[in-house]
C-alpha cells in the first residue's frame, strides 16, 4: 500500500494532467468536463461511455484492509507536515512538481477513503484465505526474496559489479565499433 501511494503520489505531483477513471465513471459533470479538456488540450473528443468500474472487492483473512489504508494514510499525513516528504518528491525530478504535495497527498488519501467505503458497501466481494494467500504469494515469489540468495548477492555484489559494468562497456564499445566498420564498409563500397 505504501509502495501504491508512493509511486501515484509522484506521478501526481509531476503529471500534466491527473484523470481519475472511477470519477469518469460515477460523476457526469467529471467526465463532460474532462472531455471538454482534451478537445481543449489536444483537439480529440473522447468518448467515456464504456468506462467500466472496478467491480470486484477482495476480503484478505490474514490482515485488515482498512487498518493498513489507515496506518498508510497516518504516516503519510505526518511525514508530509514537516516537508520531509515535498522535499523527496521535488528531488525525483528535475523541474518543480506541477502538483503541490500536500494536494496529492490529499487527492490520494480521498481515493483510498472511497475505495474502503465501496469495499464496504459491496457484498460481492471475495474472499482470499490465508492458505491461498500463501499459495499465491509463492507461486509470484522472485529468487532474490529468498534470504539466503539475497546473502550471496550482497557478498558477490562487489566483486561482480565492476566486472558487469565492464563487460557492458566493452560490449556498447564493440558494437558501436561494428556499426561504424560496417557503415564505413558500405560507403567505402559505394
Amino acid at each position: 500500500m505504501f509502495s501504491w501511494f508512493l509511486t501515484n503520489l509522484a506521478a501526481l505531483c509531476y503529471a500534466d494532467y491527473a484523470l481519475d477513471i472511477d470519477k469518469v465513471h460515477d460523476d457526469a459533470n467529471y467526465r463532460a468536463s474532462v472531455v471538454t479538456n482534451f478537445i481543449r488540450r489536444l483537439n480529440v473528443a473522447l468518448d467515456f461511455n464504456d468506462v467500466r468500474k472496478f467491480d470486484r472487492y477482495y476480503d484478505f483473512e490474514s490482515f485488515d484492509a482498512t487498518k493498513v489504508c489507515n496506518q498508510v494514510a497516518s504516516t503519510i499525513t505526518n511525514i508530509s507536515k514537516d516537508g520531509q516528504l515535498s522535499e523527496a518528491i521535488r528531488m525525483l525530478g528535475r523541474q518543480t512538481p506541477k502538483m503541490p504535495v500536500a494536494s496529492a497527498v490529499h487527492l490520494l488519501i480521498e481515493k483510498m477513503s472511497d475505495s474502503l467505503t465501496c469495499m464496504a458497501t459491496n457484498a460481492e466481494r471475495l474472499r482470499i484465505s490465508s492458505r491461498q494467500w500463501k499459495t499465491i504469494a509463492k507461486a509470484n515469489r522472485k529468487i532474490w526474496f529468498d534470504p539466503r540468495i539475497r546473502r550471496l548477492a550482497q557478498r558477490l555484489y562487489p566483486v561482480a559489479a565492476p566486472v558487469v559494468w565492464a563487460g557492458r562497456r566493452a560490449g556498447a564499445w564493440y558494437r558501436s565499433r561494428s556499426r561504424g566498420t560496417r557503415s564505413g564498409k558500405a560507403i567505402s563500397s559505394a
